[in-house]
């Protein structure tokens, strides 16, 4: 399979598990308790991940990194190919209505780009957008994995 193929689809596995509710702290999903801290978040998914966070963004951080490196290495990708791999995080105008467990929500959607280039000069990139919620435990239902 073509290595630019097998990129996009390291990419989009990235952004899939990513944004997925495996990524939480505590139990709670990342996502909902980043968005009232979030501006603009950039992240250069090359670099090692730190081994521990004490806020949402480090989370987000860390996951990112470690999400990202997991999905190359199951693609078969060698990560020394990879030139430059990016995470931007955007939390876009306005607000909107969503449903959380049954319950009516104000969240915002957030905008997910991951962008990576190869050692010959190809690029990709990998988008999506979701709604997410300001974090609320007395709504939210907390993962097992936490207990």
């Amino acid at each position: 399979m073509p290595r630019g193929r097998v990129l996009k689809g390291a990419l989009e596995g990235f952004l899939g598990t990513y944004t997925s509710r495996y990524s939480d702290v505590d139990g709670y999903w990342l996502f909902g308790l980043l968005l009232d801290a979030l501006g603009d978040l950039e992240v250069n998914l090359m670099e090692p991940a730190p081994s521990k966070a004490a806020t949402p963004t480090e989370w987000a951080v860390m996951y990112a990194r470690q999400r990202f490196l997991d999905q190359v290495g199951k693609s078969g990708l060698p990560a020394a190919r990879i030139v430059r791999a990016q995470l931007t995080i955007k939390r876009l105008a306005g607000s909107e209505e969503g449903r959380v467990n049954g319950h009516v929500r104000i969240g915002a959607r957030l905008e997910f780009v991951a962008e990576a280039a190869l050692d010959t000069g190809a690029s990709f990139d990998v988008r999506r957008d979701l709604f997410v919620a300001p974090h609320d435990p007395a709504i939210e239902l907390r993962s097992t994995r936490a207990a």
